[in-house]
């Protein structure tokens, strides 16, 4: 699965969860001043409402990208995240869209614990 497919993907499945989303292309390119930052931003009426993701095909992240990267997710404690064809593969990418998009019933979960198995599915870890 190339990023191109990949991104394809995600729209697919935000449009069918009604999530807003925003691609974000080669800013460079396009006389931006922001290169490395993320190609997708995701909107949503559950916690936590905006997704920051980087679409990789294989390749690790560039410099500007590792920036991007400390100043979304460590200096502004926004949700970012790198997305391959295998978190597509596995249902990850699915699981935390659907999570956002507040389909409780769409993540699976042996959980009781409804706020437990929210985090779960987004982050993939206890909470």
């Amino acid at each position: 699965m190339t990023e191109d497919e990949l991104d394809a993907a995600i729209v697919r499945l935000c449009g069918e969860l009604e999530l807003i989303t925003l691609h974000v292309r080669e800013p460079r390119r396009e006389g931006g001043e922001w290169p490395g930052f993320p190609d997708r931003i995701i909107f949503g009426p559950s916690p936590p409402y905006v997704l920051y993701r980087e679409l990789k095909a294989g390749t690790g992240l560039s410099g500007p990208q590792k920036r991007w990267r400390w100043r979304l997710r460590d200096w502004c404690r926004q949700d970012y995240g790198v997305w391959t064809a295998a978190d597509w593969n596995s249902g990850k990418i699915g699981e935390q869209l659907a999570a956002l998009a507040g389909n409780a019933s769409t993540v699976v979960s042996d959980d009781p614990d409804p706020e437990k198995a929210f985090f779960k599915a987004l982050y993939h870890k206890r909470r």
